[in-house]
Formats: C-alpha cells, structure tokens, sequence
C-alpha cells in the first residue's frame, strides 16, 4: 500500500517519539495480511511491545509522518518534479524566528534523480530520520 510508510522507516519513527493514532498497523502475528504484517484496523493507536522479538507499531502513512517532522523538529520537505523529468526533495529547518514575523530559513540538503514520486518520497523519508538521529547523538 503505497499510502504508508514501510516497516523499518515505522519503528524509526517509533524511536524518535511518533505517538499517534493510525489507520492500520504492522504485526509481526499476521505477515499475509499485508507487506510485512501490515493491517488496516481503523483508527487507533497500536505502538505496543509483546514477547520476545515480535513488536506492533502503527503504520503511519507518509502525509503523517512528513507533519511529525515539521512538527516536532521543524523540517519541512518538498517534492518537484522538473520538466517532467526525475523527482527531487529539499527539507528545510526551520530555525527559531529572530522577531515574531521574521524566520530564518536553512536549506539542509537537496536530494535528486528519483524516477518517482513514491520513490523521491520514501528517500525523503529515510533522509529525514537519518538527520535526526544524526542531531540526537
């Protein structure tokens, strides 16, 4: 299902403090119900250890998770697509505002050559969660 984000880019999330009710959810207990266990159950939230190496953790879809990061670390991203060629993104910080009307805005990076939207999004995905735990350490 394109809508959500894959398995591991889910836990990352639930590492990095994504606590939200979802539409669906990965469970190891049921792998042919979708790729990688994924449920669709209605929503709720399913971030929950069980025993031994199994674990159920929502399944955010992307719009979800690219508001996490706005909202919480202040990254903003942006697919284009030029000339009807490859697919880019560029994430944004930011940082905190020197008066209340005026921001300033640092260009963190600037990704390119994917061959499309769903693979420029998934390589945001990954480059966001990389950033943050870069910044955490």
């Amino acid at each position: 299902m394109k809508e959500f984000i894959p398995y591991q880019e889910a836990l990352a999330l639930k590492e990095l403090g994504f606590d939200e009710p979802c539409f669906g959810f990965y469970n190891n207990h049921e792998p042919k119900r979708g790729p990688r266990g994924l449920v669709i159950s209605g929503y709720q939230d399913h971030n929950e250890e069980t025993e031994g190496d199994d674990l159920i953790c929502s399944a955010p879809t992307y719009s979800q998770a690219f508001r996490f990061f706005r909202e919480k670390y202040g990254l903003h991203q942006y697919i284009k697509q030029y000339y009807g060629e490859k697919f880019y993104f560029q994430i944004e910080d930011m940082v905190h505002p020197r008066r209340w009307d005026e921001y300033t805005v640092e260009m963190l990076r600037s990704f390119n050559e994917s061959t499309s939207q769903e693979e420029s999004e998934l390589a945001c995905l990954k480059k966001l969660i990389e950033l943050v735990k870069n910044k955490e350490k």
